[in-house]
């Protein structure tokens, strides 16, 4: 094996196992799953779910309410901004302007929205064909397993927002300038490709269930797909 695989490999692993260390405190935020999560939909979307036995996932640039996305990429840009000024490190800084190019270059995510309300009235409004369409009862914790997907539970906290993404930039960054001050032989473009993939997938996670407030009383669960279109240097 060459040796700059070498030195991506341990790279690649490094930033893994702090993936997994950050995933797992994440994860905990979507432990406790109710027994019960429904879905509002139209008389014509009841048959298509039956007929088919599945759910269809809309593309989250056509959802109805586009600010949805434009508040979490806002907070994470805000906090990236601002913590641009306490980040020393020139490299990290130039990784954190690429994180947005890559995301919009690479990610198609897929939703299908569940709440844990079932009969909620500005659901039945907006997605159940004005009240007159139904809200399917589903078993909460066998969703993920059932259509292969991440289950979220959508946070609106904001502080609990800002602290998220805080404490991955943060961690990120510490793993950054121990990885860069104490292995002289990792190439620069293999440390900068890897941390820009590495935020750019966690922010993509986070901007599918980190919503404004004033949506709070929906108590929304999103299944979550990505669909990669491409994949390269940045």
């Amino acid at each position: 094996m060459r040796m700059n695989q070498k030195n991506n490999d341990r790279l690649e692993a490094s930033i893994k196992a702090f993936e997994d260390k950050l995933n797992k405190k994440v994860m905990s935020l979507h432990s406790e799953v109710p027994d019960t999560l429904y879905h509002y939909t139209t008389p014509e979307g009841l048959l298509g779910i039956l007929s088919s036995d599945s759910i269809r996932f809309s593309n989250v640039k056509f959802l109805n309410d586009e600010s949805e996305l434009v508040h979490a990429r806002q907070i994470i840009s805000y906090i990236i901004n601002k913590k641009k000024n306490d980040y020393k490190d020139e490299l990290f800084v130039d990784i954190l302007n690429r994180v947005f190019n890559f995301y919009d270059g690479i990610f198609d995510p897929y939703i299908a929205c569940f709440s844990e309300n079932g009969d909620l009235l500005s659901q039945w409004r907006g997605y159940a064909a004005g009240g007159m369409g139904y809200s399917i009862g589903f078993k909460g914790k066998e969703i993920g397993s059932y259509f292969d997907v991440l289950l979220r539970k959508v946070e609106y906290d904001l502080d609990k927002q800002i602290n998220i993404i805080t404490e991955t930039l943060d961690g990120m960054y510490s793993l950054f300038i121990n990885i860069k001050d104490s292995d002289e032989t990792v190439e620069k473009n293999d440390l900068i490709e890897q941390f820009v993939i590495s935020l750019a997938y966690q922010f993509a996670d986070y901007m599918l269930w980190f919503k404004h407030p004033t949506f709070s009383e929906e108590k929304e669960w999103r299944a979550i797909r990505f669909i990669i279109l491409i994949y390269g240097i940045v």
